[in-house]
Order: C-alpha cells, then structure tokens, then sequence
C-alpha cells in the first residue's frame, strides 16, 4: 500500500509527460504539414459558406420582420428602435455575411473543382450566384437606404413626440415590400439550385 502512495506521483507524472508528448507532435505537425491536423479545406470552405449564408438569411429575416412590425406602430420609440435593429441588420449582419458568403462560395466551388463559368452544363452554379449578388443588391440599393431613411425620419419625429406624415409615408411605401419579397424569392431560388442542383 505504501508503494502504491509513492508511485502515484511518478505515475501521474508519467501521465503529463505522455500528454505533453501528443500535444507537442500535434503542434509540430501543425506547423510542418496543416493537411494532417485538420478537417481538410473542402470540408471547412463548405461549412463556412453554409454558415454565413444561413447568417445572412437571419439577418435578412430580422430586417423584413422589423419593417412589418414598424409600419403597425404608432409609438415613435418604438419605431425609432425597430428601425435601428432593421439599420443594424443590414450593415452589421447582412453585408458582412454576404461578402463571406460570396467569398467561401466560390472557394468552395473552386476547391471542388466546379466550372464555375457554366459552361460544362453546371448552370446553376452561375444562377444562384446571380441570384444571390442580385438580392443582395436590392438589400443594399433599397432595404437599406430604406432603413437608413426611416432611421433619420424617426429620430426627427422622435424630437416631435409623434409619428409624423412623412415617416408613416416611408413606413408604407411599396417599394421595400416588393424588393423585400424579390430578395426573399431570389434567396430561395439560389438555395433551392445549390441544394437540388440538376
């Protein structure tokens, strides 16, 4: 029993020693050969690209829901803040992932080897890439100089106390409405391809 006391600090010291062992050929093989330590770049580029596209999809989301929450309000603040979360959507969420979105997606095409011109019959690689810069273009050109526009038109009318004219006009205009639905269509069409591609 007293040799089994004695021995435990010599065995969990051997213990450290093993696991300082794996850790220091991890980081070695890590620095000399990366291919043999991770979940390989395909798998990775796919994840992320699958990532910020269901990001910018939340974020898409949280900008429509806040416009037709907006256009039923008549509390000033409530509006002004409801705008704020749209702005924010748009310039901190939406965008950025976009970008990302765009950027891992053809990464990933181009790590699988994908034409990613069309021209071998893999067209809808090309259309949902389309489809996704065209929505994204109608959130920038107008959900979003929308929400900056309501934005400003609610902190003026916040000075006021009252939901002004011009600023239920804005909350009403059909315009964001249809570019929000297009953009909610030209979304889905570009998952629906990258998903039941031909």
């Amino acid at each position: 029993e007293e040799l089994l006391e004695k021995s435990q600090d010599v065995l969990a010291q051997e213990g450290l020693i093993e696991e300082k062992k794996i850790v220091a050929k991890f980081l070695e093989m890590l620095a000399t050969n990366i291919h043999k330590v991770s979940y390989g770049e395909k798998d990775v580029m796919k994840f992320l690209h699958i990532l910020f596209l269901v990001v910018m999809s939340y974020g898409i989301g949280a900008s429509i829901v806040a416009g037709v929450i907006m256009e039923r309000q008549t509390n000033v603040h409530t509006i002004r803040a409801l705008a704020g979360i749209a702005q924010f959507a748009q310039g901190k969420i939406i965008v950025p992932s976009f970008i990302a979105l765009s950027v891992f997606g053809l990464l990933t095409g181009v790590s699988q080897g994908r034409d990613m011109s069309g021209a071998t019959g893999g067209w809808w690689l090309p259309a949902s890439y389309i489809f996704t810069v065209l929505a994204m273009l109608l959130s920038i050109g107008v959900m979003g100089r929308h929400d900056t526009k309501v934005v400003r038109l609610s902190a003026e009318a916040a000075v006021a106390g009252e939901v002004t004219l011009e600023l239920r006009r804005a909350l009403i205009a059909p315009l964001p409405k249809a570019a929000g639905s297009l953009l909610t269509i030209l979304l889905i069409a570009a998952i629906a391809l990258m998903v039941f591609r031909p």
